[in-house]
């Protein structure tokens, strides 16, 4: 029996769309990608270097999981033995590019952690892979959503990446992080501060995927100010990308339309 926003005593929830960092960036890189991806639901394979990058984030998880339960930490080579089966179970699902070899990035990897352990085991984690969210509109029809890599015992929020390249630096010279990660930082950090009621502090971990692998971290500090801003310019956004009249051209001029980086690439240029 259902009378007004209620069955059975239990209110009705209101379906709320929610935005992810990944998922706005995407509409702001190229319209085209974000609804072949998004509203008609084309599905992406991973990469062979996304899948690499999965699997060393699945033992900076396992690791800080460990600590949260005050378990035993991983020993090196159990960070490994953690890698290897994490990439070798991301083997079937994954599209290798030409200059992408299993095996030797999968060497690659364990060996990453001969450079990197001692700083995976200086992190105070409090929490990994949290989710994190906040109703934005007026209405409550739609808000912000993401997941962490993790939080510490002080709030901090980390992001852990992988790449080939440093980070670019900045005027005094030193690194920064660029403007998608820190677009993605200040969406964890609203949500987690409630809609922005206070500073936070975040991190941008790279790690460098390279013969001599390196780690990186970038401080980032995200003021009230800066979230208030994003607040606005995300709403701008996904009250476009709600508008039934919202036309999806391709971007050209975007730096990942490429064979390589782009997902719909063949079916873009057949179409336009």
């Amino acid at each position: 029996m259902t009378k007004g926003d209620f069955t059975f005593g239990v209110p009705e929830e209101k379906a709320v769309a929610w935005y992810s960092p990944s998922r706005l960036l995407t509409a702001i890189g190229c319209m085209y990608q974000y609804k072949r991806r998004y509203l008609e639901g084309v599905m992406i394979n991973p990469t062979g270097i996304m899948s690499w990058g999965s699997s060393v984030h699945k033992v900076i998880e396992t690791n800080c999981n460990r600590r949260i339960t005050r378990q035993p930490e991983l020993t090196l080579s159990e960070m490994k033995q953690v890698f290897s089966e994490e990439w070798s179970s991301r083997r079937p699902g994954s599209e290798f590019a030409s200059e992408e070899e299993f095996d030797e990035l999968g060497e690659q990897g364990e060996g990453v952690f001969d450079h990197i352990e001692q700083y995976i085991r200086s992190l105070s984690p409090e929490k990994t892979e949290c989710e994190t969210k906040k109703i934005i509109s007026d209405d409550e029809n739609y808000g912000l959503r993401g997941f962490i890599d993790m939080v510490d015992v002080k709030g901090k929020i980390f992001d852990f990446k992988t790449t080939a390249r440093r980070p670019s630096k900045n005027a005094q010279g030193l690194p920064t992080a660029s403007v998608e990660h820190r677009f993605q930082l200040t969406t964890y950090a609203y949500c987690e501060s409630d809609g922005g009621q206070h500073e936070v502090r975040c991190s941008n971990v790279y790690i460098i995927r390279k013969k001599k692998p390196e780690i990186i971290e970038v401080p980032v500090l995200i003021t009230v100010e800066e979230m208030k801003r994003h607040e606005a310019h995300v709403k701008v956004w996904i009250e476009m990308l709600r508008h039934p009249d919202q036309a999806f051209p391709p971007n050209r001029r975007y730096k990942l339309c490429t064979p390589k980086y782009c997902p719909v690439w063949d079916d873009c240029h057949e179409k336009y």
